[in-house]
C-alpha cells in the first residue's frame, strides 16, 4: 500500500468480527510494524444501521447522531427527549473509544479469545493505618523461615519450567546496602530477581497485594508495601531503614508492571531513594518474563536475568523531583541497554559478550602500569 500510494502508513484501522481476535490483530500489527486500531464495538456496520434505524423511526435525529460522533459520547432514546422503545434505546456503545493493539498494545488475551485485560486498581482505598504493622515489622525484622520455604518451593519451578538463568550476578555486592533496579513485566519477576542471589532481598511491592491470606507470606517474606495511588512516605522510611541495616532492596524503576510487553518509563521514586541513600544501584534486565503469563496455556518462556555494573550517585539529602527523575533515567538507560542486548543477541550472545568483557577487564587489571 505504501509503495502504490507513496504515503507512509501510520496506523491500520480495522472492524468486523476479526477484531475480536486479539492475537490476529497483534500479529497483523507486528507484521506491519504499525498500530492496529479497533473500535470498541466490533460490528460498526451493524451499529451504523442501528443509528439509521433510530433516525428512520424518529427515536433521534441526524443532528443527534452527528453530535454523538463528534464528542464520542453515547446516544440513547432518553438522551434526546423521546421515550425508549425497548432494545433499540439501549443500542448506545461508545463509537469514539478505541483500543490500540500490536506494537503499542496493552492487551493480555488468549489466542482467538475475547478475554480483555484485567482491570487495574490504581488507588488503594484502604487507610494508611492499615499498613502500619507491615512497615513496623519490616523495620524491626528481616525475612524469616517463610522466605526460605518460598525459595525452596519456587526455585525448581523457576529453573525447570522457565529455564531461568542469570548473567553477572557478581555485580550484586556480597554484603552491604544496595538497590537492585530491574524492569518489571510479571509478578514472577520477584522470584526471577532473587533466585540466583545468595543474599535475602527485600521487596517494595504495591499495597493491593497485602490481602489475606497472602499478606502473611509477604509480611514474613521480606516484602513491605507502597500505598498505591498515594504519596507514601512510609514506604521510603522503611526502605531507608532496611538499607540502613545493610540489606538489599528491590525497587522497580517503572514503579509497576509494564503491561505492553515493552519497557515502560522510569519513575522518580527510584532516583529519589538512590540519591537520598547514596548506596549503589544495580541496573537489572529481565528478558522473557513479559510472556510468563502464557504458562496458563502451557507455554513457558525462557527467562534471563542480567545484573549490570553498579551505579552510584553522590548523596543528596533532599533531592528535587527533577534530580530524582534524572537519576532514574541514568539507571534505566543501562537497564534498557542490557534488555535490548538480551532481546537482540539472545541468552547465548549475551553470555558470550559478558565473558569477553570480564576477560578484557581481568587482562587490563593484570597489565603492568606504563611509567
Amino acid at each position: 500500500m505504501e509503495g502504490a500510494s507513496g504515503v507512509r502508513l501510520e496506523e491500520l484501522k480495522a472492524d468486523g468480527g476479526a477484531v475480536s481476535n486479539s492475537w490476529l490483530m497483534r500479529f497483523q500489527a507486528d507484521m506491519l510494524g504499525v498500530p492496529v486500531v479497533v473500535p470498541e464495538v466490533s460490528q460498526t456496520t451493524a451499529l451504523g444501521a442501528a443509528y439509521l434505524a433510530g433516525v428512520a423511526t424518529e427515536l433521534w435525529t441526524e443532528d443527534d447522531v452527528r453530535a454523538m460522533l463528534a464528542t464520542g459520547g453515547q446516544l440513547r432514546a432518553d438522551h434526546v427527549g423521546r421515550p425508549s422503545r425497548g432494545a433499540v434505546g439501549r443500542l448506545a456503545p461508545r463509537l469514539g473509544a478505541r483500543t490500540r493493539l500490536g506494537t503499542q498494545v496493552t492487551l493480555a488475551a488468549a489466542s482467538g479469545s475475547n478475554n480483555q485485560m484485567k482491570e487495574q486498581l490504581y488507588k488503594d482505598p484502604r487507610p494508611a493505618e492499615y499498613f502500619t504493622r507491615f512497615h513496623e515489622r519490616a523495620r524491626r525484622r528481616g525475612p524469616d523461615w517463610v522466605y526460605d520455604l518460598a525459595r525452596l518451593v519456587l526455585t525448581p519451578y523457576v529453573l525447570l519450567f522457565f529455564r531461568a538463568r542469570c548473567i553477572d550476578s557478581h555485580n550484586v555486592p556480597a554484603e552491604g546496602a544496595a538497590i537492585v533496579a530491574p524492569n518489571h513485566f510479571s509478578f514472577l519477576d520477584h522470584f526471577f530477581v532473587a533466585v540466583y542471589l545468595r543474599r535475602k532481598v527485600r521487596f517494595m511491592a504495591k499495597s493491593q497485594l497485602f490481602k489475606r491470606p497472602m499478606q502473611f507470606v509477604y509480611r514474613h517474606g521480606g516484602v513491605f508495601p507502597v500505598r498505591r495511588g498515594h504519596h507514601d512516605e512510609e514506604a521510603f522510611k522503611t526502605a531507608h531503614t532496611v538499607l540502613g541495616h545493610g540489606d538489599l532492596v528491590v525497587m522497580y524503576a517503572e514503579a509497576g508492571r509494564s503491561r505492553s510487553r515493552r519497557l515502560g518509563k522510569p519513575r522518580h521514586g527510584l532516583g529519589r531513594l538512590a540519591l537520598e541513600s547514596g548506596v549503589p544501584v544495580i541496573p537489572t534486565a529481565i528478558a522473557g518474563s513479559e510472556s510468563a503469563r502464557d504458562w496458563r496455556r502451557l507455554r513457558f518462556p525462557k527467562v534471563t536475568i542480567h545484573y549490570g555494573k553498579p551505579v552510584r550517585f553522590e548523596r543528596v539529602e533532599h533531592p528535587t523531583k527533577e534530580q530524582a527523575q534524572a537519576a532514574s533515567e541514568v539507571v534505566f538507560q543501562e537497564v534498557r541497554r542490557l534488555h535490548t542486548a538480551l532481546r537482540r543477541d539472545g541468552r547465548r550472545g549475551a553470555v558470550k559478550a559478558a565473558r569477553t568483557a570480564r576477560r578484557t577487564a581481568e587482562a587490563a587489571g593484570r597489565r603492568p602500569a606504563v611509567r
